[in-house]
């Protein structure tokens, strides 16, 4: 009896290590890739580094019409976006600085499907203030045509970057502040996976194979994530949109 109890506990960890469903937002490259890490802690703004994060899903059911995704995604701030940290406030003072783009790249994502290949393929993003330290981003990528996947399939989500060459560090610029000051953590709050026919999907609001919260550090600071300081919150597709008008 306790050989087959054990045998029990071992089976059901290892369907549940086997299958993992959600949705991962890493920096440098996605989950598995060599250099995926759930923080950013050292980077040069006078020299203009690219930081570059990866969102990536595993839907929860098998949809035979994907066509888009709608993400939310929080930064928050140790400082004000208004002043102090001026430079991650992507919305108002420092658009230039965040690039977005539903290509998976060639290096550093293999074993994700490239989701939004086909010609006609495309991204957006919105932002919205939800306090003076916190800026809201509303993600969507699409593609023309049905793409039928399946539970658990390995998707790629998007790519993003934030140029901290428009920093005021940045060659003795005069650009936004607070680039290598203020640290920030970035929380892909929700994906929500869109079918054409309006199939029912799950939302995705946590991480899969690695973690939907990462830290970017300031001045080399490192240490674990302040995903409390962005309280998750879950939103309808109605609120979603909002976002985009």
């Amino acid at each position: 009896m306790k050989k087959v109890l054990i045998l029990c506990v071992a089976l059901a960890l290892y369907a549940t290590s086997a299958f993992a469903v959600g949705a991962d937002l890493t920096a440098t490259a996605c989950p598995g890739n060599a250099g995926s890490a759930s923080e950013v802690g050292t980077f040069d703004c006078s020299v203009g580094d690219v930081l570059q994060f990866f969102c990536n899903f595993q839907p929860n059911e098998a949809i035979p019409d994907l066509v888009a995704i709608d993400c939310v995604a929080d930064l928050a701030v140790s400082g004000d976006l208004a002043t102090t940290a001026s430079f991650w406030d992507f919305g108002t003072a420092n658009p230039t600085a965040l690039g977005l783009s539903h290509v998976r790249p060639a290096a550093g994502c293999t074993g994700y499907l490239s989701t939004w290949s086909p010609v006609g393929s495309g991204e957006a993003v919105a932002y919205a203030p939800r306090s003076p330290s916190i800026i809201r981003m509303g993600i969507f990528c699409f593609r023309p045509t049905i793409l039928a996947v399946t539970a658990n399939q390995k998707l790629f989500g998007y790519a993003m970057t934030v140029d901290t060459g428009t920093s005021a560090e940045f060659n003795g610029g005069v650009g936004p502040a607070g680039c290598s000051t203020v640290p920030a953590t970035m929380v892909l709050q929700q994906l929500s996976p869109g079918s054409s026919t309006g199939l029912p999907t799950s939302l995705l609001v946590a991480g899969s194979l690695a973690s939907n919260c990462n830290l970017i550090g300031a001045n080399g600071t490192t240490g674990s994530p302040n995903c409390l300081a962005v309280p998750v919150q879950r939103h309808t597709w109605g609120r979603l949109k909002s976002l985009y008008r």
